[in-house]
């Protein structure tokens, strides 16, 4: 799902048909891949913090940046 997040108007996707055994497995390996890494940032020393607002469609969202090292 990251690469689609990439792509730009107008570039063209295509899907797969998966059954929804193979689902639930890719579903269970990007859980354990993105545990992983909450896992691993956890131990990481935060140099900077910082605070930023995003707008899309009229909608705010207030994110924290951290810098980590």
């Amino acid at each position: 799902m990251y690469k689609l997040a990439q792509t730009k108007p107008g570039d063209k996707i295509s899907f797969e048909e998966v059954s929804i055994y193979e689902s639930h497995k890719l579903l269970k390996l990007y859980e354990k891949e993105i545990e992983n890494i909450k896992n691993n940032m956890k131990y990481q020393q935060v140099l900077k913090n910082r605070s930023l607002n995003i707008t899309i469609n009229n909608v705010t969202f207030e994110t924290l940046v951290e810098e980590i090292k």
